[in-house]
């Protein structure tokens, strides 16, 4: 436990999430290329109806792809921060993090809340230390 090692899982689950989208997108936008050109000869009025819909449904799918990347990717940045802070700050547990720090930009929730139950054991063992000091 006084390692932490990265996950695998959590590079190949990003990377099967990431086809999951792309998987799940191109279906739709297939769909809404075929829908254009069976209504191209339904007539011009259902055309236009037809077209700004598909448009704005793969415009907000578009959007809403975009948001949960940048919402990952500002999670595992601000813990990746964290993490480098606590590092400086407890040579103690830096050996703990430092490999994962190296291997990986995103870590596992499971590996983030173990290294912050150790800065709380470090703090605790500090604060009791200096307790004994005083006395």
């Amino acid at each position: 436990m006084d390692d932490l090692k990265p996950l695998p899982l959590t590079s190949k689950r990003q990377k099967l999430q990431s086809k999951l989208a792309c998987i799940q997108t191109r279906p739709l936008i297939i769909l809404a290329v075929y829908t254009l050109i069976i209504s191209f000869f339904a007539g011009p009025i259902i055309l236009y109806i037809v077209a700004t819909i598909s448009v704005l449904y793969i415009i907000l799918i578009l959007i809403h792809k975009r948001e949960n990347q940048t919402l990952s990717a500002e999670i595992s940045h601000t813990q990746y921060q964290t993490l480098k802070e606590i590092s400086q700050q407890y040579p103690s547990i830096s050996k703990t993090i430092s490999h994962t720090l190296k291997t990986q930009r995103t870590i596992s929730q499971e590996q983030y809340l173990l290294v912050m139950e150790l800065v709380q054991q470090e703090e605790t063992n500090l604060l009791k230390s200096s307790l004994e000091n005083d006395s």
